[in-house]
């Protein structure tokens, strides 16, 4: 059973990122006029069948005549794909060849344009984010002898999972991308757990994770002693952070190699590849400052969603605030020259302007703060954990 999070769609910025934000569409639209998408576009050469070169437009094409009322662009291969995978019974039966290529395609359709330097924190920035604020409860709790016991995993569709990794940069680190292009020994697919492939690394092309697939972001505490300390300064010290994944519910767990890894994480671990908690959360302030809500609103350009609807009245608000302030200040500086430079009397005969203009702005101002208030405990939030952060980093 997967969990399932809710929301109205609109508001779904956590799950649903990747199509809750405009200028995420600008850069996608932006590289499908790119030399890289122009040449996929035209010529693809196969994996599996190298002895032949495909060019997905002939590729497309016969799809196209196959199913004239599909939209066989490249930009929607993932949906032709699955439309072949999940109702063969109602389309024309492709052959074993077209149907790879088509699949291929599309793997690389996906896991490409959800890469770092297009999608950014954009998409997985509320994830990472929102796992960072439950990964801080847990070690609240354990300060205050309170520890609360929760496995931090993301179980849910492809863009998420991908939108995770690619808002920590992952896909730039090249131990991490080979680890996922190998999938280490002992992975029980024929296909790798290709999430991060880019072709540099093992030259294994790109694949989205499978159904049912899992991040696990995990929490590991060093073994008590009997010096064992309650300095909450040095309680984060005792712990570590390792990034699991797990390529479909028959796979192998495999750790992804985090670029902060260090002897100490390894040591509380009992494995490779993790980061004591503080080098960590430095390591994913980027993607959490990203996903902060006011930071994602405006980063993304929404102003549908809630949280973004709230941002953008405060900005309203603030601004038509100012505006009201410059027409005080330039009625009262109007006056003053129509009666010679006497203050005294522009005060007097715009007494009653003033008043009115100053009980607009503060009413606009008593408007905004509650939205201000929630905006600011979670930028506080950030802000505590950047401190912790670089403080540690100091020591």
């Amino acid at each position: 059973m997967v969990p399932v999070f809710m929301n109205k769609d609109a508001n779904d910025y956590l799950t649903l990122a990747h199509n809750k934000c405009p200028s995420y569409d600008d850069k996608l639209n932006t590289w499908y006029e790119s030399e890289e998408f122009k040449e996929k576009e035209q010529k693809y050469e196969s994996e599996e069948f190298k002895e032949r070169e495909q060019k997905s437009e002939p590729l497309r094409m016969r799809l196209k005549n196959m199913a004239p009322l599909m939209d066989c662009n490249l930009t929607n291969t993932w949906n032709v794909y699955q439309a072949w995978l999940q109702s063969p019974e109602t389309l024309p039966n492709l052959d074993a060849q077209d149907f790879q290529e088509v699949a291929e395609l599309a793997h690389w359709m996906e896991v490409t344009k959800h890469r770092s330097t297009l999608a950014g924190a954009n998409v997985g920035g509320p994830i990472v984010f929102d796992l960072l604020q439950q990964m801080q409860g847990n070690l609240r709790g354990a300060m205050s002898n309170t520890p609360k016991m929760e496995l931090l995993t993301v179980s849910a569709d492809h863009t998420s999972m991908l939108g995770v990794l690619m808002a920590l940069e992952l896909d730039n680190d090249e131990i991490a991308a080979r680890v996922m292009e190998d999938h280490e020994e002992g992975h029980d697919h024929s296909v790798p757990c290709n999430w991060l492939a880019t072709g540099r690394v093992t030259g294994e092309a790109p694949k989205v994770p499978e159904f049912g697939s899992m991040l696990v972001m995990e929490l590991h505490v060093m073994s008590p002693s009997a010096d064992e300390t309650t300095d909450a300064s040095k309680i984060s010290s005792k712990y570590a952070v390792r990034l699991v994944v797990q390529d479909g519910p028959a796979a192998v767990y495999t750790t992804i190699p985090l670029p902060c890894t260090s002897e100490a994480a390894d040591a509380i671990i009992g494995s490779p590849g993790g980061c004591m908690y503080m080098p960590f959360v430095h390591f994913a302030l980027g993607a959490a400052n990203g996903g902060m809500p006011v930071s994602w609103c405006k980063a993304c350009n929404n102003s549908v969603a809630d949280i973004c609807v709230n941002y953008h009245q405060i900005m309203q608000l603030q601004a038509l605030s100012k505006a009201h302030l410059r027409q005080l200040k330039t009625t009262e500086n109007k006056q003053a020259a129509d009666h010679g430079g006497s203050v005294r009397g522009a005060v007097a005969t715009t007494e009653h302007d003033r008043k009115q203009l100053k009980l607009q702005i503060m009413e606009l101002q008593a408007q905004s703060e509650a939205h201000l208030q929630q905006l600011k405990t979670n930028k506080l939030q950030i802000m505590k954990l950047q401190a912790q952060s670089e403080a540690h980093l100091k020591n």
